[in-house]
């Protein structure tokens, strides 16, 4: 999705804009069908909590955050979930920011995996979707695609929040903190730090491993499940 509306922006003809979203569309999955018991249950915080973090309710979701915008709005709908600062908003907030980490090739079945049993997706050391639901809610936002918001609410939900004591540890220290600096000066003095500025490299795990034959010739796919309401995958 972000691809295609990377292209549009910079003004790619149709042609182009067609042939990347066919070689996209080899690996998308297809969409799960929708519980409409999930979706009523998703209205109440408790119901809400319960699906969270798993993948398998992806479709769930999207219907939820489509009809939640279709009632009130998308700057309603996002500040409600993400910047209200009620305990639900701050946890989607953290969110916002995870990957998933899944196995490209693996069918091994993995008892704690948020998917259904016969899904078969196994974590290992490939990382896959990081950042991408801030990404995707971007995207929305600036070409005003109201669905796209809802996908990106819902990528949201289904992504895990294991960096939240990280997250909430460093808001605490950056409001106890005296100093104040400009985000420019923040990353003026990582770049300085070698320590910090080579801590991360192309040799450190999480990374792919090597693939032959190429990706989209893989089988299963790359698991991405976003959909749009139609069911036509992004």
């Amino acid at each position: 999705m972000h691809q295609i509306l990377s292209l549009y922006g910079l003004g790619a003809p149709s042609a182009v804009l067609e042939a990347h979203y066919k070689a996209n569309a080899t690996y998308q999955m297809e969409p799960r069908p929708l519980h409409e018991e999930n979706v009523k249950a998703m209205k109440e915080p408790e119901g809400f909590k319960r699906f969270l973090g798993k993948m398998q309710y992806t479709h769930d979701f999207l219907e939820f955050f489509t009809r939640e915008i279709e009632s009130k709005g998308v700057e309603s709908v996002v500040q409600e979930y993400l910047f209200s600062g009620t305990e639900m908003a701050e946890d989607m907030f953290v969110r916002l920011f995870m990957g998933m980490c899944l196995s490209l090739v693996s069918l091994e079945p993995l008892s704690d995996l948020p998917w259904d049993e016969n899904d078969g997706w196994v974590k290992t050391d490939c990382c896959e979707g990081f950042l991408h639901p801030i990404i995707h809610l971007g995207f929305g936002l600036e070409f005003n695609q109201p669905l796209i918001v809802a996908e990106a609410l819902a990528q949201t939900a289904v992504h895990e929040n294991w960096l939240a004591p990280f997250f909430f540890s460093a808001e605490k220290a950056a409001q106890e903190t005296q100093s104040s600096k400009t985000l420019p000066q923040l990353i003026d003095e990582i770049r300085a730090d070698k320590e910090l500025s080579t801590a991360a490299e192309w040799v450190c795990p999480p990374r792919p491993p090597p693939l032959s034959p190429p990706i989209h010739k893989l089988t299963p796919p790359r698991p991405s499940p976003m959909t749009t309401k139609s069911g036509t995958a992004f």
